[in-house]
């Protein structure tokens, strides 16, 4: 369930990002280019696929929680706490069901 959740968030980010004029102005006023987005929202629906994928799963729950590390912190810099608090879920749940696998 947690896999379906996160998949969700990521692909969904892909939409707003890559598909919504109000996203470039957010991370314009982030301090990043307005292009960035169209980055961000291509590797976050890359990553809500690729942790379908049992050979790249956890690598892609781990580059997950860093995307949404960067996400919580650019937030947090202009303390936009309750903004943040969705990709602070997301990060959990990342990390969680990547350390729910055993090491090989």
């Amino acid at each position: 369930m947690a896999k379906l959740i996160i998949a969700f968030v990521m692909i969904s980010g892909f939409v707003m990002n890559c598909f919504s004029a109000k996203a470039e102005g957010e991370f314009v006023r982030l301090g990043y280019p307005g292009w960035f987005r169209h980055v961000t929202g291509i590797l976050e629906a890359g990553i809500g696929i690729a942790i379908f994928v049992p050979a790249i799963e956890r690598p892609a729950l781990i580059l997950g929680a860093v995307v949404m590390l960067a996400a919580v912190l650019s937030l947090a810099r202009f303390r936009e706490w309750l903004h943040a608090l969705p990709a602070f879920v997301v990060m959990g749940l990342c990390i969680a069901v990547a350390l729910s696998y055993k090491l090989a």
